[in-house]
């Protein structure tokens, strides 16, 4: 498995060391006089510098060249070899003779990216296995010396000894044998010291693949099998770090039953003739010889657990312990199978970053601010728990169960309330979903400073209202925030910014003019007069009225002429809809101080019978089975029950 093609390079440095110290030898001449006579060893010397130790360059360098040469010269066998010994993988030379050669520029090149992902794989392993308190590793120059050199090596392993990912057809059987041959000898040949070094690199490498596929999943309750992650690991460590950092995990062809590695260190390390303790002890120090906080025990039940403890510094690794879909089984009853509830919490936690390539710092950034929301909640009886306190992973468990829904019913009421559009009106034509344009439109706004400008370029926005056709048409989004609200305007390049901030101050006026300090539920109650004020001022999206007196006039004639409608359409609001003649109604009086028992009655019934006794009082030659006739017969036909209901509400 060749990994010819450099690191990205976004996970390199802007300015490298050697190229500073390439330019600075350039600067001077007696620098660059200096480097042509020595070029082998100052060379070398930065090449361990990059490497981090003098003794690390021989397996990095090791590395480099297999993966510049590639796999070619690994077909490179002599017929009676095939014949005789079957298929014969050669192995690569020695480290004792490898820095006899001068390194090239390309060399150098791929040692500066490894070295990279070497020294952010140290920082992680020191986060899980040295000390947790800090991201960055902690690891003493000897322990360094041996997790870069153990991590070398096994990545030259991978490199050389990876199953393939297509069988081939012919011999496949035969060139699987040799590998393992070349495998057994790889390791052999190594010291009992650097065979556990490179044991304890390998099994850190599983635990990563275990990490990205438990932080991956979002689907499936099932854990990865240790097995299963161990033969996994065959990726090597480039692409186990590319997963750990796109919150992704790729998987491998033919690698699950592989034995991959641990097969042949067993039986490497039989030959050594050491008791199981004896080896389990070995490769439990063959890096770190010290942990930091080793006796450190949880807060809640008091266990010892070491580096296996939860706080404010680790949290954004328990994505790796606690997968996204196993955060929904923490849910009571039977939550867990509701996906109406399980979905939004899913991805409210993140389970589409792989997928939309949200960088691991802000999943991290996520992860730590929902467990200290979640301690940081005020429940009765709660006190066990504080951001900094340190918890075992059952006790990390027990805290979800007691809490993550009380913290998910609390988001999904702040979330609500947020960003929930009260008025929308387009004055051009949609050619994707409004809702995901009002979203879009949403986090634009939220998201910026209180101290920048009020409006924004929003080229995101074109493909929702610009036609395919249209000439580079560019928007932009002009706000204004008033409490809890966003009023936003988007407009063409062509309008004037400050003319739109002026518009939505008028827009905000006219409000306020009718609802006497205009509130978020008057917008939501009366969405009708919103719709009405906002027309006075904008018509098909020109501009036609920006006087608030006059706006505010022509909504009181509105009001006025909607009143006078609706006396007309109801008898029962004036007298003159039921006196004046007509077959509804015929011989009764005037009902025009119904309107005042109607406004605001809590009991319906109490109302009824009272116009019943005002009617017979007032014609004493009706019957009330009479009047009860006629006003029922109003009621139905003249006034809809919904309407009459709305009204009396």
């Amino acid at each position: 498995m060749s990994n010819a093609v450099p690191f990205p390079s976004n996970t390199r440095s802007a300015t490298r060391p050697q190229d500073v110290f390439a330019a600075t030898i350039r600067a001077s001449k007696q620098l660059w006089n200096i480097r042509c006579a020595h070029p082998k060893s100052i060379a070398r010397s930065v090449a361990e510098n990059t490497c981090g130790h003098p003794e690390v360059l021989p397996a990095a360098l090791r590395l480099v060249r297999k993966v510049i040469k590639g796999d070619d010269a690994d077909d490179e066998t002599e017929p009676e070899d095939e014949v005789e010994n079957g298929i014969v993988i050669p192995q690569e030379p020695p480290e004792t003779e490898i820095l006899d050669i001068p390194i090239t520029r390309e060399e150098a090149d791929l040692l500066d990216n490894y070295g990279q992902v070497v020294r952010l794989l140290q920082d992680v392993y020191s986060w899980r296995h040295k000390d947790r308190t800090s991201a960055t590793s902690q690891l003493t120059p000897a322990e360094a010396l041996h997790f870069k050199r153990g991590m070398y090596r096994f990545w030259l392993y991978c490199e050389c000894y990876s199953p393939p990912e297509y069988y081939a057809e012919v011999n496949s059987d035969a060139r699987e044998a040799a590998r393992e041959r070349a495998a057994d000898e790889f390791l052999r040949l190594l010291p009992a010291e650097h065979l556990f070094e490179m044991a304890a690199a390998a099994a850190f490498c599983a635990e990563m693949y275990e990490w990205n596929h438990t932080a991956w999943n979002s689907t499936d309750l099932s854990h990865l099998p240790a097995s299963l992650a161990r033969g996994r690991s065959c990726l090597g460590p480039r692409l186990i770090w590319e997963d750990f950092e796109n919150l992704g995990c790729d998987q491998p062809e033919n690698a699950d039953n592989s034995g991959f590695f641990w097969t042949s260190f067993e039986r490497a390390v039989t030959h050594l003739q050491l008791g199981q303790q004896s080896r389990d002890d070995r490769l439990a120090h063959a890096i770190v010889k010290e942990v930091v906080g080793t006796n450190d025990s949880c807060d809640r039940c008091h266990a010892v657990r070491g580096t296996d403890l939860w706080g404010s510094t680790d949290w954004p690794l328990l994505r790796g312990f606690i997968s996204l879909i196993d955060f929904t089984t923490f849910l009571p009853g039977r939550l867990p199978k509701n996906t109406t509830e399980t979905r939004p919490l899913l991805n409210h936690l993140g389970s589409e970053f792989w997928v939309t390539g949200v960088p691991r710092a802000k999943a991290d950034e996520l992860i730590t601010s929902v467990m200290e929301e979640i301690i940081d909640m005020e429940v009765d009886g709660g006190g066990i728990w504080t951001r900094d306190g340190w918890y075992c992973l059952e006790c990390v468990h027990e805290l979800l169960k007691e809490r993550l829904w009380r913290w998910w019913y609390a988001k999904k009421r702040d979330v609500n309330t947020s960003g929930v559009p009260r008025l929308t009106k387009f004055y051009s034509s949609l050619h994707r979903s409004s809702q995901t344009l009002v979203h879009k439109i949403f986090s634009l706004v939220s998201t910026r400073a209180p101290g920048l400008c009020n409006f924004l370029d929003a080229p995101e926005l074109e493909s929702f209202l610009t036609a395919q056709d249209a000439d580079g048409e560019k928007l932009r989004v002009v706000y204004r925030h008033y409490a809890t609200l966003y009023f936003v305007f988007v407009v063409d390049s062509a309008e004037s910014e400050l003319g739109i901030l002026d518009l939505i101050q008028v827009f905000v006026e006219s409000l306020d003019r009718s609802f006497e300090n205009v509130c978020e539920l008057d917008l939501v109650f009366h969405f009708d007069e919103v719709h009405q004020i906002l027309s006075e001022v904008i018509q098909g999206g020109i501009v036609l009225e920006t006087n608030v007196e006059e706006i505010d006039h022509q909504v009181q004639r509105a009001a006025k002429a909607r009143k006078e409608s609706f006396a007309s359409a109801n008898p029962l609001s004036l007298g003159t809809g039921v006196a004046g003649g007509g077959s509804r109604g015929s011989g009764l009086p005037s009902l025009g101080w119904l309107t005042e028992k109607l406004a605001g009655v809590g009991d319906l019934h109490e109302t009824y019978v009272h116009v019943i006794d005002r009617m017979t009082d007032e014609h004493n030659n009706v019957s009330r089975s009479a009047c009860h006739d006629s006003l029922s017969n109003m009621i139905t036909t003249q006034w809809p029950p919904m309407a009459f209901l709305s009204h009396t509400d």
